[in-house]
């Protein structure tokens, strides 16, 4: 999956429970961010500066949260665990492995097996800024942007895993309401809960559950056999597929959807409805890709 800084991802098979998200992959939070759940998953945890967790975060892997951040319940990893300056965890911390914070990090209480490393990395970062001063001094910019950019390369390298979930800088996500700046990719086979206010587009997968609202600031699309319980309101186009029920009203500028979906509400289109089949839609598909080369003219006939 390709990763984007401005998309909400949640992978496929997640689960809204009554109190925590269960998924599985890295886990991203970035930064400035309300996060009014607690978060269960396989992978890597990974918050950023000033986001505050209101759940408990439980993980087999590593655990990093960076400066001035607020998790209000219990971390528990089964590896390491890394606290950056000023970070306050009001729960109870338990790590497998080694623990390693900040001098300024505030702790509840814990618990670790491994090595407990209490550090002050500010001489670290002024030796870096020191050093890069120096290769400006020299008239080695060039030197000094290939080392950022390495960093970046590595640091980029090192977060994101084949399936993670990622939330998007200055988001709210609790379990009534979610306001992303930015836009939002749900995978199939998921149990959503919440009303959702998107600032972008919205693309929601197959068999999932939605409970709640959708609000878009430009296009949602639906997939088939989709439950959401819920308004579905957008500035652009909704695209609702087949065998997907809306226990709610549609309101957009313009409304495509297969015949057998159901709608429960009203539908307020602007530029008009647009019933269509699935037979129609593949050779829209095929003219489509035929036209920009990627397909022969048999293709297109089949």
């Amino acid at each position: 999956m390709v990763f984007d800084r401005k998309i909400l991802v949640i992978p496929d098979n997640v689960k809204y429970e009554e109190h925590n998200i269960v998924t599985k992959g890295d886990f991203i939070i970035g930064d400035r961010t309300n996060f009014g759940l607690g978060l269960i998953t396989d992978g890597r945890v990974f918050v950023g500066e000033k986001t505050k967790i209101k759940g408990n975060i439980v993980t087999p892997e590593d655990i990093r949260i960076d400066m001035w951040s607020e998790v209000f319940g219990d971390l528990k990893s089964d590896k390491n665990v890394f606290l950056a300056e000023k970070v306050k965890v009001k729960g109870k911390l338990s790590v497998g492995r080694d623990l390693d914070l900040a001098d300024s990090a505030e702790i509840e209480k814990f618990e670790a097996k491994g090595w407990i490393n209490v550090r002050s990395p500010i001489s670290f970062i002024i030796y870096i800024y020191l050093y890069l001063l120096e290769l400006m001094r020299q008239g080695r910019s060039q030197e000094v942007e290939m080392i950022l950019n390495e960093l970046d390369e590595e640091n980029e390298e090192f977060i994101i895993s084949e399936v993670f979930t990622f939330v998007p800088n200055d988001s709210e996500i609790t379990l009534q309401k979610a306001s992303i700046k930015g836009h939002c990719r749900v995978g199939d086979n998921c149990r959503i809960l919440g009303n959702y206010s998107v600032s972008g587009f919205v693309k929601i997968g197959n068999k999932t559950k939605f409970h709640g609202s959708i609000e878009a600031g430009r296009d949602v699309d639906i997939g088939s056999s989709t439950d959401i319980v819920g308004s579905v309101t957008s500035k652009g186009k909704v695209t609702i597929e087949e065998n997907t029920h809306i226990f709610g009203n549609v309101k957009a500028k313009t409304v495509e959807m297969l015949k057998s979906v159901i709608i429960d509400g009203m539908i307020k289109a602007q530029d008009g409805v647009n019933f269509t089949s699935q037979e129609s839609r593949d050779i829209k598909v095929k003219v489509d890709r035929f036209e920009r080369g990627l397909d022969d003219f048999d293709a297109v006939l089949d």
